[in-house]
């Protein structure tokens, strides 16, 4: 999981996926509250 995280964090693609993620998430939260 580290290693995958660090190659992500090389990749702007890998990056923005995880932002989208956690954008979802945080989203998801402020909607069901």
């Amino acid at each position: 999981m580290r290693y995958e995280l660090c190659v992500m964090r090389k990749n702007n693609l890998g990056f923005s996926l995880i932002e989208v993620l956690v954008s979802s998430v945080i989203i998801a939260i402020l909607t069901l509250s």
